[in-house]
């Protein structure tokens, strides 16, 4: 058997998946904000136009010449597939989103793997530091759950003597009731949580699964319509000029030229909305990064890698603290702790999004 301590660690330092998320967030809000920009300048081109109304003959004859549907069809008819260039603002936002894929993709991935991994087995403990190991050794003596004293298995062991740090590291992972009340050395208390997916351990990563989910399909939906910009600007994949020209007459018979020209002026107070929904978008990501960065500052984690039969796990525990948390104030010190074990195929996987 072999206990392994690994020091004295953040938060971040133990909820690996949940630091690596702080950076999807970021990249979020970096999109956000892009597009923030982006509706501001478009918001200022309205009130510009907005402010020239109503326009003078030249103008309303030439915005009825560019609504004709078939001047589309005389300016695409002759072109060559491949004929023309690539707007650069494409290229340049290709590589943008492109950027934000590299990062997202990955993270997504890791947060998959790690939060679906069934089977993980946990304990929460409070009570004196040198309790902490005699009380996991009887809880394994007979191996645990569904796992036998003899069956080979991999863990992760916790411990702080910090009542706010333990505090943290509830909020982000599930330490059962340790992280209620002060530890009572007088009182060793160690809880079973039961055998569950890694998505029931580490809900702070669960959370941001979702977040991170949707922000992804967001960025390959991005994607995907920019390069079919990129396509139409080469003439590739061009519109049927008969049907635009259909629906473009059918829009014009409905609402006229005069109707068009109200709806460019009128889109206005409808960007401004968006503006209002992106902005509070880009306060919420911000508010939940600055919190996240919060708990994963905190501190004073010892950390220990176990491998070895089930049985042994309380065993090595026990010596490993017999003195209290190395590091601490000593045995009778009043003390928390987590451990979490399953096969190393399970804990392997587990280990994407926690320290393994």
């Amino acid at each position: 058997m072999a206990l392994e301590l690994v020091g004295t660690l953040p938060v971040s330092g133990a909820n690996v998946g949940l630091a690596a998320s702080v950076g999807g967030l970021t990249a979020k809000v970096n999109k956000l904000t892009a597009d923030l920009s982006g509706l501001n300048g478009a918001i200022l081109s309205e009130i510009e136009l907005t402010a020239s109304f109503p326009p003078n003959p030249s103008f309303l004859a030439a915005f009825a010449a560019a609504a004709d549907p078939t001047v589309y069809a005389l300016e695409t008819a002759w072109l060559p597939s491949g004929s023309l260039t690539v707007n650069a603002d494409l290229v340049i936002d290709l590589g943008i989103i492109d950027a934000q894929l590299a990062i997202v993709t990955p993270l997504a991935a890791d947060l998959e793997m790690g939060l679906d991994v069934p089977g993980i087995a946990g304990w929460s403990y409070s009570g004196s530091a040198v309790g902490f190991g005699r009380t996991m050794q009887a809880a394994t003596a007979n191996g645990f759950a569904t796992i036998g004293p003899d069956v080979q298995i991999s863990a992760t062991i916790i411990a702080t003597e910090s009542f706010s740090s333990w505090g943290s590291m509830s909020q982000s992972f599930d330490v059962g009731d340790s992280a209620t009340v002060p530890a009572d050395p007088a009182n060793d208390h160690l809880q079973f949580l039961g055998m569950r997916a890694g998505s029931n351990w580490n809900t702070g990563c669960a959370q941001l699964r979702i977040l991170l989910d949707a922000f992804l399909g967001e960025l390959r939906g991005t994607k995907s319509q920019i390069e079919n910009s990129m396509q139409v600007c080469l003439g590739f994949d061009l519109p049927d000029p008969t049907l635009v020209i259909d629906t473009a007459l059918s829009i014009i018979a409905d609402v006229g030229i005069d109707g068009l020209l109200d709806n460019l002026v009128n889109v206005h107070a409808d960007l401004s909305g968006s503006v209002t929904w992106l902005q509070a978008d880009i306060d919420a990501a911000v508010a939940l990064a600055a919190q996240l960065n919060a708990q994963l500052s905190a501190g004073g984690l010892c950390c220990w890698r176990y491998s070895g039969t089930a049985r042994g796990l309380g065993e090595a525990l026990q010596i490993a603290t017999a003195n209290g948390i190395p590091g601490g104030t000593g045995p009778n010190t009043g003390a928390y702790g987590l451990v979490i074990a399953s096969t190393p195929s399970n804990m392997n996987a587990f280990g994407s999004i926690f320290l393994i």
